[in-house]
């Protein structure tokens, strides 16, 4: 089994010649077996998990309080949800129901998810081989295909997480500010998709302190330039989008975080 493992490594490894007209017919091929497998999973076994009934539920309570969160949050108490999700479910789209919205949105988002894989091995591998590997991977996965089909969070939070972590890698690479602002916006999205977002803050914390104080040749003034307008980006972003959602920090902070607390009190 280990020889056949370094096998494929080595395999991958070798420097086959592809144009960058090939690579974009792969790519695509790739793609379009993606949103294939997940169609047809679906059409097959059309399942909606306990979660995802409740998701629907919200949408349609938010639809009918018009957007309203704090009606949302006094007729479901147990809702301590990040808003982003049950406010795209809840768009007035004629013709579409909550849980037609998200099953377009989640495959739409799955399909989209291979091509950020592809960028991503890409990147930090420059390889080809690799990069088209690690995309069929994605593709066919079983995990991603059911969060594709599934009325879940989980597809447009690892949507946004990876496309954190593709500007992210890509403004380290060449340091220009509009990557980072990038990636503050799909690290808020994936914050507001699922809380657990908070952990990619952290990780970007964490990048920025290890090069300012060990990297000796950049520029620590515009790095903490650059710092200072990610943060900035960081917090216009959630105001912007918990406005368009019709929501004001405090009503946020009181539906989710005050009420989740007092649950996670009241457990203890």
């Amino acid at each position: 089994m280990i020889n056949i493992f370094n096998k494929a490594v080595e395999w991958l490894r070798r420097d086959f010649y592809f144009t960058t007209q090939q690579v974009i017919c792969i790519v695509i091929m790739i793609l379009f077996i993606a949103l294939l497998l997940r169609i047809a999973c679906w059409w097959v076994e059309p399942v909606i998990s306990r979660d995802g009934i409740r998701y629907i539920e919200w949408a349609e309570a938010l639809k009918t309080a018009n957007g309203d969160f704090d009606i949302l949050a006094e007729q479901y108490t147990e809702y301590t949800q990040s808003p982003l999700f049950i406010s795209i479910l809840a768009l007035p789209i004629p013709g579409m129901t909550p849980h037609t919205i998200a099953l377009l949105l989640n495959i739409s988002l799955g399909t989209l998810l291979v091509f950020i894989v592809f960028l991503l091995f890409k990147y930090t591998t420059n390889n080809n081989n690799i990069a088209l590997a690690g995309a069929l991977i994605a593709a066919v996965h079983p995990t991603l295909i059911n969060y594709s089909i599934e009325i879940q969070r989980e597809c447009g939070y690892l949507f946004c997480t990876s496309l954190f972590l593709l500007f992210f890698i890509i403004y380290f690479h060449n340091t220009k500010l509009i990557f980072s602002n990038i990636a503050a916006v799909a690290g808020v999205f994936a914050f507001l998709f699922r809380y657990e977002g908070w952990e990619l803050f952290l990780f970007a914390g964490l990048a920025f302190a290890f090069v300012l104080f060990y990297n000796k040749s950049i520029n620590r003034f515009r790095l903490v330039c650059h710092i200072l307008l990610f943060g900035g980006t960081t917090i216009l972003t959630i105001l912007i989008t918990l406005l368009i959602l019709q929501k004001t920090p405090s009503s946020w902070i009181n539906n989710n975080w005050i009420k989740l607390y007092d649950k996670i009190s009241y457990q203890e």
